[in-house]
């Protein structure tokens, strides 16, 4: 089911119907950070206006989203941050004229127009490379950047892939790998000095990278299992950040439960609790050079 106003093709393949999109991000929405709630708006309802205002309040909040209210004139969100927080930079004598009965409505109005231009400019600040004002280039000037950093290191790496893997503990370290290269040809009765007669291929031994993502939790917050995910997360977020550098590694996943069993331990049967034997399971993600990103 579409939203309304919008074709029944906004929604993305097997997405969870409009509604109930709306109820999960009403409900949890004090649990998401400013910026990652207004970039999820954007991509799960492209077509609808977001508004931004600021919540008055005179004492701190626990959460810097204060709510989220979806409407016929597009969506609203409520930030506990802007000039009418407890945290304004205006004076405190603005709280006096916003009581006023004559002079409140209309302050209020002006106020609430130049803060939600603030809020969105705020917003946007935290994340430069997706606004288009302010850093035109954002995509060129990161992709420059992140050569400048040298990812294709084992501390970039391990930045990197921490960054991609909260829910894993990362350790990188250097590995040998054999790649095939280019070779001459076998020729029969020809030979030049220096050079040798091979089968068009050649193995040769060169370093690369050998990344261990080592389970620490069971929900992947979504509806694919750690396999599925993690290679959905080396497509889209960990080949972008190491575009162009075209590095060699492998990626293993180890599930410290994977083949786990029950044995009886030293004590009494049913009186002692049964112990659980881990076997971990070590799965081969990725072996290969880091593909070129292919951007939006």
């Amino acid at each position: 089911m579409a939203a309304p106003g919008l074709p029944a093709s906004s929604d993305p393949p097997d997405a969870p119907p409009a509604g109930e999109l709306e109820s999960a991000l009403a409900k949890h929405a004090r649990r998401f950070e400013p910026w990652v709630l207004y970039r999820l708006v954007q991509r799960l309802f492209p077509g609808r206006p977001i508004h931004l205002r600021g919540r008055s309040s005179a004492a701190p909040q626990p959460s810097a989203v204060d709510s989220i209210g979806f409407g016929p004139a597009g969506v609203t969100i409520t930030l506990n941050l802007g000039l009418r927080s407890a945290t304004s930079a205006l004076p405190s004598y603005f709280r006096e004229l916003e009581a006023d009965p004559l002079l409140g409505p209309p302050l209020f109005t002006l106020i609430e127009h130049i803060d939600a231009a603030l809020l969105r400019d705020r917003l946007e600040a935290l994340d430069p490379g997706s606004s288009g004002w302010l850093a035109p280039a954002g995509r060129y000037l990161g992709e420059r950047l992140r050569q400048i950093s040298r990812l294709a290191t084992p501390s970039g790496l391990h930045w990197l892939f921490s960054r991609a893997f909260p829910e894993f503990q990362v350790s990188v370290r250097r590995g040998m790998f054999t790649e095939r290269l280019a070779a001459m040809a076998a020729e029969l009765g020809r030979a030049a000095l220096g050079s040798a007669m091979l089968g068009g291929t050649v193995r040769s031994p060169t370093w690369g990278f050998d990344v261990v993502l080592l389970k620490t939790s069971n929900d992947t917050w979504t509806e694919n299992d750690w396999p599925v995910e993690v290679m959905r997360r080396l497509e889209n977020t960990v080949w972008r950040g190491l575009d162009p550098t075209e590095a060699l590694l492998r990626v293993w996943l180890v599930d410290p439960d994977g083949r786990a069993a029950l044995r009886l331990g030293d004590g009494r049967v049913g009186v002692e609790p049964l112990v659980v034997a881990s076997r971990p399971e070590v799965r081969l993600i990725f072996e290969g050079r880091a593909p070129r990103s292919r951007g939006d």
